[in-house]
């Protein structure tokens, strides 16, 4: 078995040999080898660079691709950017669900904070880092004061008034792009009636 196996090495060896011995032999590190199998690479650093230069948009060019910063809705009288400005807008937005009185006066719910009189009130921003007190609740508003500023001459402050009357309202649709059932905005009804001549 063993010469068998030799001999059929031996001739396999033989028959490929002059195959092998007819196959020129190749430079694969001369300057044309090179330059030819570089080509096969595609586009290059160097070439890539060069043809994204005529694509390049001048400053007065108009840019579809560009991201533009949304214009803020500038608040007048104020500098919407303060941190105070910001805290008033979303203080303003929050309406009050509840008035309780107890034994050490009225608490209120505002938007979903719990409010009593004396107490300091969470932050309502990132990042917030003026306090809040509130001064004042009655069933008709809360005060609510900047911290350091109640014994100044004028200190900031914000009222927001308590409006727990009962409204009737409207659920109107509203068109989306999505198709989706739930689209719906609530709208109250006018309490101001038209006068009738």
């Amino acid at each position: 078995m063993r010469i068998f196996q030799l001999t059929l090495a031996l001739l396999i060896f033989s028959f490929s040999h002059p195959i092998i011995a007819d196959v020129p032999s190749v430079d694969l590190l001369s300057a044309d080898r090179l330059s030819q199998s570089v080509e096969g690479f595609g586009v290059l650093p160097k070439a890539k660079g060069d043809s994204l230069k005529q694509y390049l948009l001048i400053s007065k060019e108009r840019n579809p691709f560009a991201i533009r910063a949304k214009k803020e809705q500038i608040i007048s009288g104020s500098d919407s950017q303060t941190e105070e400005s910001k805290i008033r807008s979303v203080l303003e937005k929050l309406h009050v669900s509840g008035v309780a009185k107890g034994l050490n006066g009225y608490k209120v719910q505002l938007g979903g904070v719990i409010l009593a009189e004396g107490r300091k009130m969470p932050k309502v921003i990132h990042d917030q880092t003026d306090d809040l007190i509130v001064t004042k609740i009655t069933p008709s508003l809360v005060e609510i004061t900047w911290a350091g500023d109640e014994e100044a001459d004028e200190p900031r402050k914000l009222t927001i008034e308590v409006d727990l009357k009962p409204k009737i309202g409207t659920v109107l649709p509203v068109p989306s792009n999505i198709n989706e059932s739930s689209s719906s905005q609530l709208v109250y009804l006018n309490e101001e009636e038209p006068e009738a001549d």
